[in-house]
């Protein structure tokens, strides 16, 4: 409870510090960015307590552990303002000979809405590693990839077009950009890279379209303003700790397309009450779902060989829980279910609780000789 104290408090602040930062006033998003460093460090700090807290265990456990069209996330993204195409004396801009075209690094000019141009000095805009002071942005079509860190410098930017040839969301393409509140993903999108989204604190809802292969590690991480996210069926893998601190999530569907989902993939979502995996996962690694407090109702995928420690630790809302017979290890299970004191784990049509998981560690073992 301390902890879940603690997130709320931070969420508090850092969405405080994400609407000042939002209002473009320069005084009031010095302040903002102050608060958020500050709930950003408050954060790191509760997850070294909370990892110093659980070490004993934690030692054990890691050892193991280790081992159709274009889709919108909320109506179509529409300007702030008229829309302007800045001249080329307004950016900051390089040549780079192995893209064979521009990369734009900087937006030092006065609109608040822009569109990137095609071509600067006669040469094609082929990557955006931006920063400025723009609250709306439109994407042209020579670019096809949102590289690394592409906005990850653009702290007011709220809306964004891209264009339907962009293949892939790079690595930080769109991380701490706090004031942004949807985004458009096409369905030619591949893959979308580590940290992509992380810390966008104001953007509701996501749908990821069937052609996304890979949801990368941290990809959605501290989106805490996040209540809905759509998972394609064609995702195959999620990252570790990709969700991780979306405390408004209060569903979600992992399709039979996903056969990984890594590590605390949904650490912390605190309001995350009902869970539809995949069939098709053959593990839940450790901190999946802990601190999942809210979660009452989750399925056990039918192919399950199994479940890593700490994997649903302090999801104290969860009545029951079915595994399949085909599962064959349960690693450290009093950490796997510690907290769970409500929890009833059928197996065989056993029932199990906090008073005999030994027995159902040797149970699972004894199937599997």
């Amino acid at each position: 409870m301390k902890i879940k104290k603690l997130l709320a408090v931070l969420t508090a602040l850092t969405m405080a510090a994400s609407f000042a930062a939002c209002s473009g006033n320069d005084e009031t998003q010095g302040e903002a960015e102050k608060t958020t460093a500050f709930a950003e460090k408050a954060e790191n700090d509760s997850e070294q307590e909370t990892t110093k807290t659980e070490k004993e265990t934690e030692k054990e456990t890691e050892a193991e552990t280790t081992t159709e069209e274009t889709t919108t996330t909320e109506a179509e993204t529409e300007p702030p303002l008229e829309v302007v195409e800045p001249a080329a004396e307004e950016f900051e801009y390089n040549y780079d000979a192995a893209l064979k075209g521009i990369i734009i690094t900087k937006y030092i000019g006065k609109a608040e809405a822009i569109r990137i141009p095609e071509q600067l000095d006669g040469d094609p805009v082929v990557r955006l590693r931006l920063s400025g002071n723009f609250t709306y942005a439109e994407v042209p079509d020579t670019i096809t990839e949102m590289g690394e860190s592409a906005f990850s410098g653009c702290l007011r930017l709220k809306n964004v077009k891209l264009p339907s040839n962009i293949t892939k969301i790079d690595d930080s393409a769109f991380q701490n950009c706090s004031c942004l509140e949807s985004i458009t993903i096409s369905s030619n999108i591949v893959s979308i890279g580590d940290n992509a989204f992380r810390d966008c604190r104001l953007l509701k809802s996501v749908e990821i379209p069937e052609s996304v292969k890979v949801i990368g590690e941290h990809a959605f991480r501290g989106c805490n303003s996040l209540q809905s996210a759509t998972i394609g069926e064609g995702v195959e893998e999620i990252g570790e700790y990709a969700f991780y601190g979306c405390s408004e999530l209060e569903e979600i569907v992992v399709p039979d397309s996903v056969t990984v989902m890594g590590k605390g993939a949904f650490w912390t979502c605190l309001k995350l009450k009902k869970v539809t995996l995949s069939n098709n996962i053959e593990k839940i690694f450790g901190r999946t779902f802990s601190g999942c407090e809210e979660l009452k109702e989750i399925n056990m995928p039918e192919n399950l060989k199994t479940i890593d420690g700490d994997a649903f630790k302090n999801c104290i809302s969860l009545r029951e829980l079915s595994l399949p017979d085909g599962v064959e290890k349960l690693y450290y299970i009093g950490v796997i279910f510690a907290g769970c004191d409500a929890l009833t784990v059928t197996y065989k049509g056993k029932e199990y609780n906090y008073t005999n998981w030994d027995e159902l560690e040797n149970d699972v073992q004894s199937n599997n000789k």
